[in-house]
């Protein structure tokens, strides 16, 4: 019988060798029998989905190696539903659908990324600003909101900004700032203290 199979196969032909089917379908027999490495074997399973293009059927993996593609995006594109030859052939979507929008601006038109940069306001702002239904050109030239005004008070002969002494003092910032914006006076705001509400009887 050993005689017999060394006549169909040779010897091993390097270290490690195992028998693969070609056919997973089919048998242990000659013609559909051949050595393969270990990892080739495991990628030639029945788990493994297996796809055939211009007439070469490999697994995934292979395909992806062999074709310089990222394994993971051409996955995902077959567990949305994509069919397996069009996952492998279609080019790469875009990663930055609004980045990439062709904006109209002075008479010229580029991209959302490249104007933003052009004009020195933050792409992701311009991003998050046409996520919550601006339009990219408002979102390019809409000017940034100003900062909250920083308020000055001075304390002992001492002058810091609300938020120091805020800190320093050991007084709850936002309390202070929400006096000020009603009118009290900063040094006001910062030692009056907090009314504590009364407990029900």
């Amino acid at each position: 019988m050993f005689e017999n199979f060394r006549e169909d196969m040779g010897l091993p032909p390097f270290p490690k060798a195992t028998l693969e089917r070609k056919d997973n379908e089919g048998d242990y027999e000659p013609g559909n029998v051949v050595w393969a490495r270990r990892s080739a074997q495991a990628r030639n399973t029945r788990r493994n989905l297996q796809i055939t293009l211009n007439g070469r059927t490999l697994c995934l993996k292979d395909w992806t190696l062999e074709l310089g593609l990222d394994y993971d995006v051409i996955k995902s594109r077959i567990l949305r539903g994509w069919e397996p030859e069009r996952a492998l052939t279609a080019p790469p979507e875009r990663t930055d659908p609004v980045g990439n929008t062709r904006v109209m601006l002075q008479g010229r038109t580029q991209k959302l990324n490249a104007w933003a940069k052009e004009l020195g306001v933050s792409a992701k702002a311009v991003k998050t600003r046409v996520a919550r239904g601006q339009s990219p050109r408002d979102a390019l030239i809409t000017p940034v909101r100003p900062p909250k005004q920083s308020f000055q008070a001075t304390l002992d002969g001492r002058t810091q900004n609300l938020k120091a002494w805020a800190v320093e003092l050991g007084v709850s910032y936002s309390t202070v700032y929400a006096r000020v914006k009603l009118g009290m006076e900063p040094e006001e705001a910062l030692t009056t203290p907090v009314c504590k509400a009364k407990s029900p009887k």
